[in-house]
């Protein structure tokens, strides 16, 4: 619950701090009043930080996987707005070493809120943001192989305790920091999504020691079109 509130307030700080800074600004695109819908859709290059053991950050590698989006926008004063996002975002890793490797693949029903900042006008507009993310667990997978019988294995990730995973949490949320640029109406941008919360936590074999945790993080390479 005290969670939940953190998120909230981090929106509403967003919001009252970034609109009397954009007031400053002026741009064609965007302008007070309007409000734009769209969609977008692209690559998701996820990673884990891992909060156990910060050495096993540096064998952590991307999993790639995809991610669809459909988006509102209103202009709250020429060159500022807000934008709220809604879709699919996948989410892992993948680790590898010379003594084995370990995968995650999840799944994610996402809702980011953000503000927005318009620099250009409608031909050629760059834009800035930083909000907030709230994301459902949907689903997942994992495939470990590290030469530990009583760890390494495959299958299915749900919600709650299983196999070599001890909590799968069932929401996670953090802050979210885009740059952009439109076209016309087509869209390409750039999306840093950092968890704040244990996305999940598990206890690997005893020579490593200790229960792991991770924050889901990495980047997003983004293609949309705003009708």
């Amino acid at each position: 619950m005290k969670k939940g509130r953190l998120f909230m307030a981090v929106v509403v700080a967003i919001i009252l701090v970034a609109e009397p800074l954009a007031a400053q600004e002026g741009s064609a695109s965007g302008q007070a009043g309007s409000l734009e819908f769209g969609v977008k859709g692209g690559l998701s290059l996820a990673s884990f930080f891992w909060t156990g053991d910060l050495g096993w950050n540096s064998s952590t590698m991307f999993a790639f996987m995809p991610e669809a989006f459909a988006f509102a926008r209103v202009g709250l004063s020429d060159g500022f707005g807000i934008q709220l996002d809604a879709g699919y975002h996948g989410n892992g890793c993948s680790v590898d070493a010379s003594d084995g490797y370990a995968h995650w693949y999840m799944h994610y029903l996402e809702l980011p809120i953000w503000a927005r900042w318009n620099t250009g006008d409608d031909d050629f507009n760059l834009y800035a943001g930083v909000g907030a993310y709230l994301a459902w667990f949907l689903g997942g997978s994992y495939d470990i192989a590290t030469g530990y019988a009583d760890f390494d294995g495959s299958g299915s990730l749900t919600q709650g305790t299983i196999g070599q995973v001890d909590v799968v949490r069932a929401m996670d949320y953090g802050v979210l920091f885009v740059l952009g640029v439109e076209t016309g109406r087509t869209i390409y941008e750039l999306r840093f999504p950092i968890g704040i919360v244990t996305a999940i936590e598990f206890t690997p074999p005893l020579d490593f020691g200790g229960t792991r945790g991770v924050l889901n993080s990495g980047f997003d390479i983004i293609v949309g079109y705003r009708f």
